[in-house]
């Protein structure tokens, strides 16, 4: 596992990036979720590396570097997609303050619960970007599809990290399993709330002024991007939820393996199966 460095460059990237406008507003409202999320992610793992052997300290550091260079790019990409007219502030504001809270009034094994529940359902947006938006990426913008596309290389590269850090803190007994099926749920309906609360206010504004014809249209298309989002998680989270679950058994397909070759990660990543620059 490496921290790779990446040549941030979102010129030309405007907030409607791809031909399917509501695939393009749906994924930067994820992206706003990434920057505090991984933050606090980061802030857990240091916490927990004061409890960990030495012998973990190099994997925990990889791990860190790589996920402070995906909340980097993160805010980059929301910087350059930014949209005047909807002000998504505070609504940031409250998900980096619910994080705050959890790191002062949670317990490590809750933080840490959260986290892995975080990291093990990256496979799910991990299949959907590689397998189920191929279309889409072919009339998005490169530089998009490369930097999601990197990202979930990525959490794949790492996804036995913070998994790891559980079961050595905590073990894997009924009340080890217990608390990272909460935290697993509980994460899953934390975030996905903040990402449909962001996509809301940009699709909101992007309808505003729609003929009933434009409307329908627009929400069919919103309707098959999330449908393709979510097309295998039911059969991802019953395997997570499995007392029996580790995350090293998890299959990429071959072009992650192709990125996670790479000694740097640039954009658009080789390999991409983008066309159309934007």
């Amino acid at each position: 596992m490496k921290s790779r460095p990446v040549d941030f460059d979102f010129s030309g990237v405007s907030t409607y990036w791809a031909d399917d406008e509501e695939f393009a507003l749906i994924y930067n409202g994820a992206s706003l979720v990434d920057p505090p999320l991984e933050i606090f992610l980061c802030r857990c793992m240091q916490k927990a590396r004061e409890h960990l052997p030495p012998r973990m300290h190099d994997d925990l550091h990889a791990f860190i570097q790589q996920e402070s260079t995906h909340y980097r790019g993160h805010m980059q990409f929301n910087k350059a997609v930014a949209w005047s007219a909807v002000d998504t502030k505070p609504l940031e504001n409250k998900l980096s303050a619910d994080y705050e809270g959890f790191l002062k009034k949670r317990s490590l094994r809750f933080n840490l619960a959260y986290c892995e529940g975080f990291e093990s359902t990256s496979v799910i947006p991990m299949e959907t970007f590689f397998n189920e938006f191929q279309e889409l990426w072919r009339r998005s913008h490169p530089k998009v599809e490369a930097m999601w596309k990197w990202h979930f290389a990525e959490e794949h590269e790492h996804r036995n990290s913070v998994h790891d850090v559980y079961v050595a803190l905590y073990g894997r007994g009924p009340m080890a399993w217990l608390y990272r099926v909460i935290g697993l749920w509980f994460c899953t309906y934390h975030m996905y709330k903040y990402a449909f609360a962001f996509a809301d206010l940009l699709l909101a504004r992007h309808r505003e002024g729609m003929n009933p014809a434009q409307l329908a249209a627009s929400m069919a298309r919103e309707k098959s991007v999330r449908k393709l989002g979510k097309k295998n998680a039911l059969s991802h989270m019953l395997r997570i939820m499995s007392p029996w679950y580790s995350p090293e058994n998890r299959r990429a397909p071959d072009d992650v393996m192709r990125i996670l070759a790479l000694d740097r990660a640039p954009a658009p990543i080789p390999g991409s199966v983008s066309t159309v620059k934007m």
